[in-house]
């Protein structure tokens, strides 16, 4: 007996239909054209995918690696500011734990009086010298403490013991210990929160 395919649809095409069905419903905005008539156009709205947990312990991972990366060239770069501030003569080791005030003080500044645009002229040059005593004291600091000194990176990295070269290095590590860290922060701890809120 021959079987007679009937108007009724295949299993693959009921589930080709289901599937149809449960996108998001077609929206039909109108628009208006030049003439008195009306068209309409069909717009198809689609959210954006929401991350999974993986991708988000993943991600959290990385920030979180990036926060801590941004907390380690933070302290480096106030052990070099109190190291420079001891040079200039400065007793601070009287004051233990307090003199990491001064590093402290001076981030709460850079990031408080980041330029803006409707920043006024005396908060511009205070965060100016403010900036400049900052990379001034991590690159002295950086010079007394790396000359000669061999950083035990890779295969060993020798620092030149005076001279041009060492203040070089100094003032590019001193640039990356006054930017960085603060940069990597307001970056990486906004992005953290927005994933998990």
């Amino acid at each position: 007996m021959a079987t007679v395919k009937g108007p009724y649809p295949e299993p693959q095409d009921v589930a080709l239909l289901t599937d149809l069905m449960a996108e998001q419903p077609v929206e039909v905005i109108p628009k208006q054209t030049t003439q008195t008539t009306q068209t309409t156009q069909t717009k198809r709205t689609r959210s954006a995918p929401q991350p999974n947990i993986y991708t988000k312990i993943q991600t959290s991972i990385a920030l979180s690696f990036a926060l801590l990366v941004a907390g380690l060239l933070w302290i480096v770069g106030a052990f070099f500011t109190l190291q420079a501030l001891e040079t200039l003569g400065i007793k601070l080791a009287g004051i233990g734990i307090w003199q990491w005030f001064i590093p402290i003080a001076i981030t709460a500044s850079e990031l408080a009086l980041w330029p803006r645009r409707s920043s006024a002229r005396l908060q511009f040059v205070f965060f100016i010298s403010v900036l400049l005593f900052d990379i001034g004291t991590s690159f002295a600091g950086l010079v007394q403490w790396g000359a000669g000194r061999t950083f035990p990176l890779f295969e060993g990295i020798t620092f030149p013991e005076g001279g041009w070269g060492l203040r070089i290095i100094a003032l590019v590590i001193a640039l990356i210990f006054a930017f960085g860290p603060e940069r990597l922060a307001r970056w990486a701890g906004p992005e953290l929160w927005q994933l998990w809120k």
